[in-house]
């Protein structure tokens, strides 16, 4: 039974609805961790749902595994202030004020992409292959961006992990 994603079928849907609750019920903004880790584990179960519909369960697992990565990563920097994290695609994309925080970016693995001034990170084997000339706006206008974060003075974030 699905309490948190009743009624939505799409990834898009699953992963707002996903961003909308951590806003709500996250630790770091006063929920409390087990809220969240019923929303985790409810998230997991309907995108497994949802990319059977159109997956193998080979590929299923994978997508969840690329997803859950994605996360963990974006969970090492995501309280550094005054970076702005996008997700496009599968690699994260990280602007702002990034110069202060390079060695913290460099050790959890982000790469340093000097002709899109942005940091970077993919999972092993998603290689750039022809868009390595582009800028990030060609980028973000090919695969769709999502803000995961952005450290206002208020001090909100939409993604946990």
């Amino acid at each position: 039974m699905r309490i948190y994603f009743d009624g939505l079928y799409t990834e898009a849907q699953i992963k707002n609805a996903w961003r909308e609750l951590c806003k709500q019920h996250h630790p770091d903004v006063g929920g409390d961790l087990a809220t969240m880790q019923a929303i985790n584990a409810e998230y997991e179960v309907s995108l497994r749902e949802c990319y059977r519909h159109t997956m193998t369960d080979e590929q299923t697992e994978e997508r969840i595994n690329v997803d859950r990565e994605t996360a963990l990563k974006v969970a090492e920097i995501i309280r550094l202030e005054g970076l702005i994290v996008e997700l496009c695609g599968r690699w994260v994309w990280i602007t702002g004020d990034t110069y202060k925080w390079r060695e913290q970016l460099k050790a959890c693995a982000f790469r340093w992409a000097s002709k899109k001034a942005a940091w970077y990170w993919h999972k092993e084997g998603d290689a750039p292959g022809k868009h390595k000339a582009w800028n990030l706006d060609q980028i973000k206008a090919k695969y769709g961006a999502t803000r995961l974060s952005e450290k206002h003075a208020q001090g909100s974030f939409a993604l946990c992990g």
